[in-house]
């Protein structure tokens, strides 16, 4: 079976933080998506940071560092990858091997 990899990028307004912030880190559930089996949620883990994070407080943060003025309403604050790989490819590594990919 073929084995191919994939990126996905995507780029969000300060408007669409905090439901990013949910989506990525579990809070809540979800109405529209009856398939997310929330019991393999602990299986999820950031390779950044160890414990979740505020991103909205975390991104004015950074920004109020790095530009004097204050951006644009419609500015994109937030790059969003994902990189994953075929099933067959990810099932062959161990769980250690998969999170330096």
């Amino acid at each position: 079976m073929a084995q191919f990899a994939i990126i996905r990028m995507q780029k969000f307004q300060v408007s669409d933080v905090q439901g990013i912030q949910k989506h990525n880190q579990r809070q809540g559930t979800s109405k529209s998506n009856p398939d997310i089996d929330y019991s393999k949620t602990e299986q999820n883990y950031d390779l950044l940071n160890d414990q979740n994070l505020k991103y909205e407080s975390e991104i004015k943060e950074k920004i109020s560092e790095q530009v004097k003025r204050k951006p644009r309403a419609n500015s994109v604050v937030l790059s969003e990858f994902m990189v994953t790989a075929s099933p067959e490819y990810m099932n062959a590594l161990s769980v250690e091997e998969q999170k330096k990919i």
